[in-house]
């Protein structure tokens, strides 16, 4: 569900082996790695809620082949932030987060084309080192050290309560209904420059920006917001002409959707998580679905769903999250949101259908 991933906290666990790579170090270090040996490199968004649950799985693997000794045959295992380091990850043509590419040192050369892609199942240290033994053609195993992932329960969360005695249920999540409008309009603002850094405002996904942009300029709850939305609008056939193959004009990225007052973005309120990279942006897109809802014109409830479905397909490239989202958004209860009430009593049923894990509290 999209909600699990959008509104719950993840408490990322420290990591110490997994080698950090930018712009500036990828080449000579992957060039250092003998020909004989193996990289394995993770493609992330900091803001993806996958990615921060995948995080401990990873840096497990990561001890186990970056510690000395290091096992035979040797990989290489990295990552690149690909908000911090959006030219890399175009030069890999990276589209969902996270991406794993794997391969020897000269599979990297150039775009990495000759990398195998690590399948999106294997989301796990176990998986991903099954994955990784049958290819390298042996039978590592993991670290029973517990410092790394191995308390994090299925969907990575840390387990920061007792669970419940037997035969009692467990707690129930605790939600916070306030709409923090600030925070609502930094996932606005957000919601452009990660479309951009992420290279996705490309031909094939027009579509879903103009009804993504006439769903901000109809429903937004902020005014300066809604102008921003209609003023792109107005100005998007020149921006971004209609016919097939366009590319958008430079002037299209720069454009300031909420106004030059939105310029400098505070800190999360509501959305702030435990640590910087917790929360923040999914929640806060979430809690814009909500908005966005609640101000659609009475019979406005179609344009936000497929308003809002359209965003999530092309912009939003958390893969699990975006997969689950769309799961739900293409069942016959979705296809029958038509009115205001519709959507928002949509939205409530997704938001109530995500049943807390034990012992788990759950806040937006």
């Amino acid at each position: 569900m999209l909600l699990a991933c959008l509104t719950r906290e993840v408490y990322p666990e420290k990591a110490g082996f997994t080698l950090e790579l930018t712009a500036e170090n990828f080449n000579s270090t992957i060039s250092q790695v003998t020909s004989s040996a193996y990289v394995l490199v993770e493609y992330f968004a900091p803001w993806c809620p996958h990615c921060q649950r995948f995080k401990p799985q990873y840096e497990r693997v990561a001890a186990l082949f970056n510690a000395e000794p290091k096992p035979a045959p040797e990989v290489l295992v990295a990552n690149v932030d690909c908000v911090a380091q959006a030219t890399l990850c175009k030069r890999f043509d990276i589209k969902s987060y996270p991406t794993m590419l794997f391969g020897h040192p000269e599979n990297f050369a150039g775009d990495g084309k000759h990398a195998a892609k690590v399948p999106h199942k294997e989301n796990s240290a176990e998986g991903m080192l099954k994955w990784l033994n049958e290819r390298l053609g042996q039978n590592h195993q993991l670290s029973t050290d517990t410092t790394y992932g191995h308390t994090y329960n299925e969907l990575g969360e840390g387990l920061k309560e007792s669970p419940p005695e037997r035969g009692k249920s467990p707690a129930p999540a605790v939600f916070n209904t306030r709409v923090d409008l600030p925070d609502v309009e930094k996932a606005t603002i957000l919601s452009f420059e990660y479309m951009f850094t992420g290279e996705l405002v490309v031909a094939h996904n027009r579509r879903p920006f103009v009804e993504w942009v006439q769903l901000l300029a109809k429903t937004h709850p902020l005014p300066r917001c809604r102008a921003g939305s209609k003023s792109l609008l107005a100005e998007l056939d020149v921006l971004w002409p209609r016919y097939n193959g366009s590319t958008p004009s430079p002037r299209l990225r720069t454009w300031r959707v909420c106004g030059k007052q939105a310029d400098a973005l505070r800190e999360w309120g509501s959305c702030k998580g435990s640590l910087s990279v917790t929360r923040g942006y999914s929640c806060g897109l979430w809690m814009l679905f909500h908005t966005l809802a609640a101000h659609s014109a009475a019979d406005g409830g179609a344009m936000w769903m497929e308003g809002v479905r359209s965003f999530v397909s092309a912009f939003f490239n958390c893969n699990e999250c975006r997969t689950h989202f769309l799961e739900q958004a293409t069942t016959e209860d979705a296809k029958k949101v038509q009115t205001k009430r519709d959507a928002v009593m949509w939205m409530w049923a997704t938001h109530n259908n995500v049943r807390a894990p034990r012992h788990l509290y759950v806040s937006i």
